[in-house]
């Protein structure tokens, strides 16, 4: 039964993921909470102590909090669609083929509710990075940031790597907006802002390219050879992807930006982790050089473009 439930629980995420298109989807988000819950109470209690058993508390938190800033009147179209995203990530990489079983391990009901508290938390964080690319909460993302990198760093040889790799994308997800939103308040678009787009974009590829060849070059089964410029050669081609998708967003509508090509290269790139996951081991490894190249991204304006207008207030 338990397993039924996570099977479930991934389909919803799939309605959640095409909400956009599909009318009569307000609770696709607590729905989902609810079936993730389910499984765990079904499961045995040290399931908690797997990875599986930590992606369904975590889900079941995450989209129970932005089922309720859906409530509360933010965007549900834009909440459902990328929770979508992030609960089948979360779902697909953590939780196992065959259901959880009882381990060989014994643990205390002590042990067990301290993983489910640390699990909790740390759904509450990832909702709130989410939350926090909409509404613009900058007190709580800041606080939310400050707990969960000392959480990570301390206890992430007990967390599963893509756990680490999607909490980080969210987290640089929510500084994005923030950063985004205070461009766009205190300058217009200038001239040159193709160059501007162009030229960062290409420094930014260079960027995560270089980045990313010089973190996988200490990793012992790749090396610093052909392996490492392959390897990242790989990684810096499927950021460059989605970033490339990304700068399509304003003929979606998603021009309300003052550059949207520019917006939606950078979402594109910080979105980019949460899906190479999926395929490797090594999507943590290009977080940095998609930091530095977001960062460019922003401030090129500043540089790049000319005679830049501050709006008249």
């Amino acid at each position: 039964m338990a397993e039924l439930l996570a099977t479930l629980a991934f389909l919803s995420a799939v309605i959640m993921l095409i909400s956009p298109l599909i009318k009569y989807v307000r609770w696709a988000s607590g729905l989902t909470a609810l079936l993730c819950l389910g499984s765990f109470i079904l499961s045995p209690l040290d399931s908690i102590h797997q990875a599986g058993g930590m992606a369904l508390i975590i889900t079941s938190v995450f989209c129970l909090t932005v089922q309720y800033y859906i409530y509360t009147g933010l965007n549900m179209k834009y909440l459902n669609c990328l929770s979508g995203v992030v609960v089948l990530v979360t779902l697909l990489s953590m939780y196992p083929e065959d259901g959880l079983i009882e381990t060989i391990h014994s643990y205390t009901v002590r042990d067990s509710l301290i993983g489910i508290s640390e699990s909790i938390i740390i759904g509450l964080f990832m909702s709130t990075f989410l939350v926090s690319s909409i509404s613009g909460k900058k007190s709580a993302l800041t606080i939310a940031t400050a707990c969960l990198i000392p959480i990570i760093y301390l206890r992430q040889s007990d967390y599963e790597i893509n756990l680490i790799v999607i909490s980080l994308t969210l987290c640089l997800f929510g500084w994005l907006s923030i950063f985004d939103d205070i461009l766009s308040k205190k300058f217009r678009s200038g001239d040159g802002r193709t160059r501007a787009l162009a030229i960062s974009s290409f420094v930014g590829i260079l960027v995560i390219y270089i980045t990313t060849y010089l973190s996988l070059s200490q990793v012992d089964r790749i090396g610093d050879g052909a392996g490492a410029i392959a390897v990242s050669m790989w990684l810096t081609t499927g950021i460059t992807g989605f970033g490339l998708i990304g700068m399509l967003l304003p003929l979606l509508g998603f021009d309300q930006h003052a550059r949207p090509e520019s917006w939606g290269w950078r979402k594109g790139i910080s979105f980019s982790p949460l899906i190479i996951c999926l395929n490797t081991d090594l999507a943590i490894y290009v977080l940095i050089g998609i930091t530095i190249a977001v960062i460019i991204s922003i401030s090129s304006p500043l540089v790049l473009e000319n005679r830049i207008r501050k709006p008249v207030s």
